[in-house]
C-alpha cells in the first residue's frame, strides 16, 4: 500500500510520525528517512517541503540533544510530551526571522503556557517565558501582544510572570524592528562624526545591538543620514543570517567548526555533520546573535548535500556499470547540481555525454553515407579513442564491447575505402603539370591516408602509404618553394640572378604546363631579348648572339616562338654582313677600272701613250673583315615522359583492358582529355579537329560509355589522356 503513495504523502505522513519524537535518539532515523524523501523529492515540486521537513527534524533533534545535555530526563516527562514538542517547535519558528513566524510562534508559546500549568515541569515553564521575553525584544507589536497576553487575570498573579513583565518594561527593543521617531524639538541636527565612529567600533566588534543603539539616536537627530540607515539595515542582516566576527564565537565552537571542516575533507561526511552541529550548540551558549550561525548552519546544508550526493553518485556509478547510460547521466546531473566541484561525476558526465553523441553521428555517417570520408572517419576515430576511455572504468559493460566491435567492423570497411581513395588521388596527381592542382590532390590524400592509418592499428601497409604521399606533398611544398625563389632571382634582373633562375627552372621542367612556370619563363626569356636587343643597339654584336642563344635554347623551347627573336637575328645578321659588302664593293670597282683600262689600251693603240699620262689613285687595300661565327643549331630531342611509379592497391581487380594491336586515329571535334576515364576527372589537355593521336588501351565504365586511352604527340611532348570512343574517329593506319 505504501508503494502507490505519493511523495507529497511520503512527506505528510513522516511529518505525523515525527510529531511524537522527543529522544535524540528518535530523531536519528526520522532524518535518514527525511534525507532520502529530500533526494527523491530533488527538482520536483514538492522539493521546497521536503527540505522544511528535513531542516525541522534536524533543528527538533538538535533541540532535543540539547535538553539532554542540561539534564532533562525527556523518559520521565510522558505526560508533557506534547507540550515540549511544541515548544521546541514555537522556538524553532521564532528563530526563523520572519514577523509572522514569530507572531505564530507567540501565539503557540502563550497556549503551551496555559496548558502546563506553574506547578508541572518547571524548566519547560522557563523555556517558554524565555522565548516570550525573547520575542517583545524584538519588535514594538509583539512587545504589546506578550505584555496583553500575560497581563490576564490567569497568569498575572504568578511571580515569574510578574518579573518577565517587569524585565520586558525594562530592557530596549530589538533595534531592527524599533520604530524611529522623527526630531519633535525643533531642533537642528548635530554633528554625527563621533556616534558614526562609535558605531562602526561597535559593529566591527559584533556588538550589533550597542551600534544600533548609537545609529537609532543618529537618525533621531538626523533623520536624512544615509549612512546610518544602510549599517543599521546591515546590522538587521547581519542578525537574521547569524553573522558575527569570529571573535564573539566561544572557542568550543571554533574547536568542533574546525574538527568538522576536517573530517569533511576527508569525506567522512556523517563525522563531520556531527562536529558541525556540535559546533552549533556550542556557538549558540554565546548568546541570541549566534542562534544561527550561518557558517555552522551552511556547513550543515552543505554536508547534507554531500551526502545525498555522494549516496545518488553511488547510483549512477551502479546504472553506468549495468550499461543504462542515459539513467546515470541524469544522476550524474543531479549530482553536479548539488555538488558543481564533484570531478568524478563531471568526468564520467563528459565521457557518457561523447561517448553518446559520437556513437549517434558515427552510427549516421556509416549508415546514411553523409559527408565526405574524411568527416566519416573522424567520427570512428573519435569513438574509437572514447571507447578505450571509457574501456577501464566499464570492464564488464556488454554495451560497450558490443559496440566496440560494431565500430571496429565498421572501421575496417572504411579504412580500405580510404586507402582506394588516397592511392586514385596519388595516381591522379602523378599525371598532373598543373602544380596547384597537383597539390590539393596530393594533400587530400594526405589526409585521408592519415586517417585511414588511425584506424589501421599499426598495419605496416598504410603506413608506409601514408608515409610516402607526406613525402610527396614536402616534395611540391619545396617545389613552390623553389618558383619562388626564381621569382625572386627574375626581379633582381641581373646577370648572375638570371643564370640562377635558369638553373632552378631547369629543375623543375617536368611542370612545364604550370601556369606560374611558364609565367617565370616567359619573364626570363624577356630579360634576355631585351638584353640581345640593348647589345644589339650597342654595336655589341657577340653579346647580342649570346642573348639570341640562350633565349632559344633547349629550356625555353616550351614557350611559344617569339617574332621578335626573328627581328633581332636578322639585325645582327644585317650587321655582320655591311663590313664584307662594302670591301667586296670596293674590290669590284677597282677591277673594272683596271679592266676597263686594258681594253683602251688595247682597242687605240699607243694613242694613249701620246696623251698625258693618267695618275692613277692609290690602290685601296682590302681590310680582312670578321669571319661571322655561325650560330649552332639545336635539334630538338623528345622529352621523354616520366614512366609513373607503380602502386599497390588493396583489391587487384584490374581496370584496364589491354588493346591487343596498335590503333590509330583523329580527333572529330575540339575537346579536353581527361587523366581518368571519368567524366568528373581533371583535364590533362587539349585536342584539336584532325590531331593524329594512337589509342592505347580500351575501357568501359559502369555507365556503358567506352573511353580510348589515347597518345598524343606534340612537338617535344608527349601527351597522355583518356577520350570517349565518341571523339576519336578510329583509323587501321597512322593518320597522315
Amino acid at each position: 500500500m505504501q508503494q502507490t503513495l505519493s511523495l507529497k504523502d511520503h512527506i505528510n505522513h513522516l511529518r505525523q510520525r515525527s510529531n511524537a519524537a522527543i529522544k535524540a535518539d528518535d530523531f536519528e532515523s526520522l532524518l535518514n528517512e527525511a534525507r532520502a524523501l529530500l533526494k527523491s523529492a530533488f527538482q520536483t515540486a514538492d522539493e521546497e517541503e521536503a527540505r522544511n521537513l528535513f531542516r525541522e527534524l534536524r533543528d527538533r533533534a538538535e533541540a532535543a540533544a540539547s535538553a539532554t545535555r542540561l539534564g532533562i530526563e525527556t523518559t520521565a516527562l510522558s505526560q508533557h510530551d506534547q507540550i515540549l514538542r511544541r515548544v521546541q517547535h514555537e522556538q524553532m519558528r521564532l528563530n526563523a526571522g520572519s514577523f509572522n513566524d514569530m507572531k505564530l510562534a507567540v501565539s503557540g508559546l502563550y497556549d503551551a503556557l496555559c496548558d502546563l500549568g506553574e506547578g508541572e515541569d518547571p524548566l519547560v515553564r522557563g523555556d517558554i517565558l524565555n522565548a516570550l521575553e525573547s520575542a517583545a525584544g524584538k519588535h514594538a507589536q509583539l512587545r504589546r501582544e506578550v505584555r496583553e497576553m500575560l497581563a490576564s487575570p490567569d497568569h498575572s498573579r504568578y511571580a515569574d510572570v510578574q518579573a518577565l513583565l517587569k524585565r520586558i518594561e525594562q530592557s530596549p527593543l530589538d533595534v531592527a524592528s524599533t520604530p524611529l521617531a522623527p526630531i519633535s524639538d525643533g531642533r537642528s541636527a548635530v554633528d554625527n562624526s563621533q556616534r558614526h565612529a562609535n558605531a562602526r567600533r561597535l559593529f566591527y566588534a559584533g556588538d550589533y545591538y550597542e551600534a544600533a543603539d548609537v545609529l537609532t539616536e543618529i537618525i533621531r537627530l538626523s533623520p536624512d543620514d544615509q549612512e546610518a540607515k544602510d549599517r543599521l539595515a546591515q546590522i538587521e542582516d547581519n542578525i537574521r543570517r547569524g553573522i558575527v566576527p569570529d571573535s564573539r564565537v566561544p572557542f568550543e565552537a571554533r574547536v568542533a567548526f574546525g574538527r568538522a571542516q576536517s573530517l569533511e575533507r576527508a569525506g567522512r561526511f556523517e563525522e563531520a555533520r556531527e562536529s558541525y552541529r556540535s559546533a552549533l550548540m556550542e556557538a549558540r551558549q554565546g548568546g541570541p546573535l549566534l542562534q544561527n550561525w550561518q557558517p555552522a548552519v551552511e556547513a550543515m546544508l552543505r554536508i547534507d548535500n554531500s551526502i545525498i550526493a555522494r549516496e545518488t553518485r553511488d547510483e549512477a556509478d551502479a546504472l553506468m556499470q549495468s550499461d543504462r547510460w542515459r539513467e546515470a547521466m541524469e544522476k550524474y546531473e543531479t549530482v553536479l547540481k548539488l555538488l558543481p566541484d564533484d570531478s568524478h561525476a563531471a568526468d564520467r558526465l563528459h565521457l557518457l555525454h561523447k561517448l553518446q553523441e559520437q556513437s549517434d553521428a558515427a552510427r549516421t555517417r556509416l549508415k546514411m553515407m553523409s559527408g565526405n570520408l574524411v568527416e566519416t572517419s573522424q567520427s570512428v576515430v573519435a569513438v574509437m579513442r572514447t571507447i578505450r576511455e571509457l574501456r577501464p572504468k566499464m570492464p564488464e559493460s556488454q554495451q560497450l564491447a558490443d559496440l566496440e566491435a560494431e565500430i571496429h567492423a565498421e572501421s575496417q570497411t572504411l579504412k580500405d575505402r580510404l586507402l582506394e581513395r588516397g592511392q586514385q588521388l596519388l595516381s591522379q596527381a602523378r599525371y598532373l603539370s598543373n602544380l596547384p592542382e597537383c597539390r590539393r590532390l596530393t594533400n587530400e590524400a594526405v589526409l585521408i591516408l592519415e586517417q585511414a592509418r588511425e584506424m589501421a592499428s599499426g598495419e605496416s601497409e598504410v603506413l608506409d602509404l601514408a608515409q610516402g604521399a607526406r613525402t610527396e606533398l614536402t616534395r611540391l611544398e619545396q617545389v613552390e618553394r623553389n618558383l619562388e625563389e626564381a621569382r625572386r632571382l627574375i626581379d633582381l634582373n641581373t646577370a648572375s640572378a638570371r643564370q640562377q633562375a635558369r638553373d632552378v627552372l631547369r629543375g623543375l621542367r617536368e611542370y612545364d604546363q604550370d601556369t606560374t612556370y611558364l609565367q617565370l619563363l616567359t619573364a626570363l626569356r624577356r630579360q634576355y631579348l631585351n638584353e640581345a636587343g640593348s647589345s644589339l643597339r650597342q654595336g655589341q654584336l657577340d653579346a647580342a648572339d649570346d642573348g639570341l642563344m640562350t633565349a632559344k635554347e633547349d629550356l625555353f623551347r616550351v614557350l611559344n616562338g617569339s617574332d621578335e627573336i626573328e627581328q633581332i637575328e636578322s639585325k645582327v645578321t644585317s650587321a655582320r654582313r655591311g663590313p664584307w659588302l662594302r670591301a667586296l664593293g670596293w674590290t669590284v670597282g677597282i677591277v673594272l677600272v683596271v679592266s676597263l683600262a686594258f681594253v683602251g689600251f688595247n682597242r687605240f693603240g699607243g694613242m694613249a701613250l701620246l696623251a698625258p699620262t693618267a695618275t692613277l689613285a692609290p690602290t685601296a687595300t682590302l681590310v680582312p673583315t670578321q669571319t661571322a661565327t655561325p650560330i649552332p643549331t639545336f635539334t630538338a630531342t623528345a622529352v621523354p615522359t616520366p614512366t609513373p611509379t607503380p602502386t599497390r592497391t588493396l583489391t587487384p581487380t584490374p581496370l584496364m583492358t589491354p588493346t591487343p594491336a596498335p590503333l590509330y586515329g583523329a580527333v572529330r571535334e575540339d575537346f579536353w582529355a581527361r587523366i581518368l576515364p571519368n567524366g568528373g576527372a581533371a583535364w590533362a589537355y587539349q585536342l584539336k579537329v584532325s590531331d593524329p593521336v594512337q589509342v592505347l588501351e580500351t575501357f568501359k565504365d559502369s555507365d556503358g560509355r567506352i573511353w580510348h586511352k589515347i597518345l598524343l604527340v606534340r612537338g617535344d611532348s608527349t601527351l597522355i589522356g583518356w577520350a570517349l570512343a565518341s571523339s576519336i574517329n578510329v583509323l587501321p593506319t597512322p593518320s597522315k
